[in-house]
């Protein structure tokens, strides 16, 4: 939404190019904290996933082995 709001600072409604300038980086920053910050959320969200995966999948193993060894 904030990007939004910053491409109205694009139109004649802001005549200065000098000023267009400079909101041009502002807007490139704050589209990458927005990129950084999502991208960190869903590296967390995978890893804390593959985490509870590799759990399940040796407590299952761990499970099976046990079961063996009290059928022989």
């Amino acid at each position: 939404m904030m990007v939004m709001y910053y491409l109205i600072c694009f139109t004649p409604f802001v005549p200065d190019a000098e000023v267009r300038f400079r909101l041009g980086y502002s807007v490139c920053s704050v589209i990458a904290v927005h990129l950084f910050v999502s991208l960190g959320l869903l590296m967390r969200v995978t890893c804390r996933d593959l985490r509870m995966k590799y759990k399940v999948r040796n407590a299952a193993k761990a499970h099976d082995a046990q079961r063996k060894e009290l059928q022989k």
